[in-house]
């Protein structure tokens, strides 16, 4: 439902509650970024098989040791996933906020435009660009090193499997 709303149309409705500056781009990526978060929470979770839990509670464990042992570490690959599009929605919305006087690194973007000066422009839009894809790649390898120790150190990739010994 969030989603639906733009951020900049967001950014703008929150102007009159909270001003111009950092405090109004901070309350627009928590708002944007909490449905990301709890939905692939919710859906990491929800994909464990019960049989799974069944067979945990078989061999004797207790509910907190089902959760760190046999839960979490089956359901990590996805909140990784979800913490990984919440960070790269974030900078989305962190370059939009320096259009509300937040700055940061859009503050290259905005102040190009304003002065009409490309390089600013152009070397905002490849600090932005680099900062998302820099995330992106640390964020898959944290997701790949999760679906690597959800499997047992087993990794499945391009037809291959490789094994931990």
């Amino acid at each position: 439902m969030t989603y639906a709303i733009p951020s900049i149309a967001m950014l703008s409705f929150l102007l009159p509650f909270t001003g111009l500056g950092k405090p109004t781009a901070i309350i627009c990526i928590v708002i944007y970024e909490q449905f990301l978060l709890l939905k692939n929470i919710i859906i990491g979770f929800d994909s464990i098989s019960p049989a799974v839990v069944e067979s945990a509670t078989g061999l004797g464990m207790n509910a907190m040791q089902q959760f760190r042992q046999i839960k979490l570490p089956l359901a990590m690959p996805a909140i990784i996933n979800g913490v990984k599009l919440a960070m790269l929605s974030a900078i989305g919305i962190a370059v939009l906020g320096a259009f509300i006087g937040a700055g940061g690194i859009g503050l290259l973007i905005t102040d190009g435009m304003r002065r009409d000066y490309p390089a600013k422009l152009v070397w905002g839009t490849i600090f932005s660009t680099g900062l998302a894809v820099l995330v992106n790649q640390l964020f898959q390898w944290l997701e790949q090193l999760a679906l690597y120790k959800a499997r047992g150190g087993f990794i499945l990739s391009r037809g291959k499997k490789h094994v931990d010994v």
